[in-house]
């Protein structure tokens, strides 16, 4: 079945007072929107993803 797929940044902060100051792990998945499945992508494919997604415009 061919469904929209969604690249999704995920990133731990470390806060103070509730004040984010700095990222410490980024992590990138791509998720199915018919079945919820999610895979983990690296930088170039999340990279080819957002180019070809441009592309398609």
């Amino acid at each position: 079945m061919r469904a929209p797929q969604q690249v999704i940044k995920r990133a731990n902060r470390f806060t103070l007072f509730f004040v984010p100051l700095f990222s410490f792990s980024k992590k990138h998945v791509n998720r199915c929107t018919n079945c919820g499945a999610e895979t983990q992508l690296s930088a170039e494919q999340v990279q080819h993803s957002l180019e070809w997604s441009a592309s398609q415009r």
